[in-house]
């Protein structure tokens, strides 16, 4: 059994929280086929950004659809830790909650490449000075911020492997089945593509429980509890939950 088994599909979906039609981005992106057109990536290596000690603890949304907040400082808290060479900072969601798309913690919603874009412009808070809540807050700044320098844009799995080789990736996905996830590799190529839920990309590897020679490792914001200590594998290759369809990544991130 997992949290969510008590609840109806419906349920499950409306607290998810990623609307694709809201990932409206405020500045331009860098193709990922131009970020990475002259560079030889390493194939079939394994990534694991976790054990470099390059990604943050995993956290919990809780019951608000802020799923694309949690998934833009996933992303850009290990932005920072790669290009500062330092253990990866806290940053605030709430800030990014409060301050965009509805305001409000649930059902709330929204894109995270348009939250890396904010990010951008605006800087986000962090989570020391601006704590999670679950639940409403007021919009407002704080004197200490981190920030993102832009955001490089993937549609396919190749340049997800790509943009993962050099951090932490966002991406949208089809949680549907994610519902009564406990663990293994999600594999299941006929599921739907629609996307629905943020979460992060933070490596590549061989164990796939025989299932696939290789798999993602994805982070989630649902609490250690849940799947593989918050995380869970996706099969590689066959855009599985749409997996590699919209995938964005902060770049020059900077304290």
């Amino acid at each position: 059994m997992t949290e969510f088994a008590d609840m109806t599909t419906e349920e499950f979906l409306r607290r998810l929280g990623y609307g694709a039609n809201d990932n409206v981005t405020l500045s331009d992106a860098v193709s990922a086929e131009d970020y990475f057109r002259d560079e030889n990536m390493k194939r079939g290596a394994e990534i694991d950004w976790r054990a470099k000690g390059k990604v943050g603890p995993v956290k919990n949304q809780a019951n608000c659809g802020s799923c694309w907040a949690f998934a833009t400082t996933a992303s850009t808290e290990t932005c920072i830790a790669i290009n500062k060479n330092t253990q990866p900072p806290n940053l605030s969601e709430q800030q990014l909650q409060d301050c965009m798309f509805a305001k409000v913690c649930s059902p709330g919603g929204g894109g995270g490449a348009a939250g890396i874009d904010w990010v951008k412009q605006n800087g986000v808070a962090f989570g020391n000075d601006y704590p999670y809540t679950r639940s409403n807050g007021n919009c407002h700044s704080t004197s200490k911020k981190a920030r993102v320098g832009g955001r490089v844009h993937g549609n396919t799995e190749d340049q997800l492997l790509n943009m993962v080789n050099k951090g932490a990736v966002l991406i949208g996905i089809n949680a549907s089945p994610l519902q009564s996830y406990r663990g293994g590799v999600v594999n299941d190529a006929s599921l739907s593509r629609g996307r629905n839920h943020a979460v992060t990309v933070v490596g590549v590897t061989s164990k796939c429980d025989g299932k696939a020679q290789e798999c993602w490792i994805v982070k989630n914001s649902w609490g250690t509890g849940w799947g593989e200590k918050g995380y869970f594998r996706v099969l590689k290759g066959k855009n599985v939950i749409g997996l590699g369809d919209d995938s964005d990544m902060p770049t020059g991130c900077s304290m």
